[in-house]
Parts: structure tokens; C-alpha cells; sequence
């Protein structure tokens, strides 16, 4: 395939449905060799069959990434060995939702298997191959990534303040911005 990222290795979690899924077939359209990672070996090998079917590279790794730290950790070496090298691109897109039910009736455990899936795993993942990565980016601070390098670079935004109506009365109200008068 060819495309903006010829030659390059991607690693996405959570790629074997929904948004992750989408983006490893994008990143492998553009010419990447794309790892995806999940929990569904059977969904996992049928994403990488319909990237292949229309001339992608990827592989699959299965990965619980709710299953601690070790786990997650052991994910980088593996990407690594497959694709020769540690990945140019991580995504980090496995999540998983808390939904379905009141605070009042979800249970910790639910809450503490979302923070591991869509806090402590990225974290973790990025920090096993975030400096690897770094180290040997052809970018500097004097050469920022460019379309050239195929990365499209977003326009920079407005400062924060300047999308708010300065006229606002909500913003400028004394009174919520009163200590006293928080409700925490």
C-alpha cells in the first residue's frame, strides 16, 4: 500500500471494534504495518484479514489490557519483536465505559477495571515505549512535524478565553466566583 506512512509501525489498543478498529484500518490505508490489540482473538483475526484483503499489513496480539500493569508492560516487547523495532505511532484507544446503572448501584470493582483499561494502561504502555520512540524521532524542536513528514499538523487554536463572551453576566457574576457562595 502506499500512502503518508510507508515504512512506519503503529500500535493501537482496543482495534478490534468501533473507533480503534477504524483507525488501524486508516493508519494501515496510509501505508502503515499496524499491531492491533484486544481482548477477541476471533474479532482481532478478522480485522487483520479485511486490512490484508485490501493490501494493509498488520498483526494481532491478544491483550487484556484490565489485567494490571505486567500485563500492559508485556504488550511493548511483543509489538516490538513484531514489528522489528519499537512502533513510530501509538494510539491508545481501549476503554472501557461505566454505564448502565446509577452511582448509587455501580460497584467499585467497575470503576476501578475502567481506570485500569482507560487510565493506568495507557499511562503504562506510553511509558514502556514513549522514550524509544522519542529517542529516535526525526523530529526536533527546530524541524516540528510537518505534512511533508506525514503527519498533518493542526492549526493552532485560540486561547481559551477568547471563545467566551467577554460580556458574559454568568462569567462575571460575584457571586460565582464567591468562595461563600460555592456549592462544594
Amino acid at each position: 500500500m502506499t500512502g503518508r506512512l510507508p515504512g512506519r509501525t503503529a500500535l493501537a489498543t482496543g482495534s478490534t471494534s468501533g473507533i480503534g478498529v477504524a483507525i488501524a484500518r486508516a493508519l494501515a490505508a496510509e501505508g502503515a504495518h499496524v499491531v492491533l490489540t484486544g481482548r477477541g482473538v476471533d474479532r482481532g483475526a478478522k480485522a487483520v484479514a479485511e486490512i490484508e484483503a485490501v493490501g494493509g499489513r498488520a498483526d494481532f496480539v491478544a491483550a487484556d489490557l484490565g489485567a494490571g500493569a505486567e500485563a500492559v508492560t508485556e504488550l511493548a516487547p511483543r509489538t516490538t519483536e513484531l514489528v522489528g523495532g519499537t512502533p513510530d505511532i501509538l494510539v491508545n484507544t481501549a476503554a472501557f465505559l461505566v454505564g448502565g446503572s446509577t452511582t448509587a448501584d455501580t460497584e467499585v470493582a467497575t470503576v476501578d477495571a475502567a481506570l485500569a483499561v482507560s487510565v493506568t494502561a495507557p499511562l503504562v504502555l506510553t511509558r514502556a515505549l514513549a522514550p524509544a520512540m522519542a529517542a529516535r524521532s526525526r523530529w526536533t524542536a527546530d524541524s516540528p512535524p510537518s505534512e511533508a513528514q506525514g503527519v498533518v499538523q493542526l492549526p493552532e487554536s485560540p486561547p481559551p478565553s477568547s471563545s467566551l463572551p467577554s460580556s458574559s453576566p454568568e462569567l462575571s457574576s460575584p457571586e460565582l466566583s464567591s468562595p461563600e457562595s460555592s456549592p462544594l
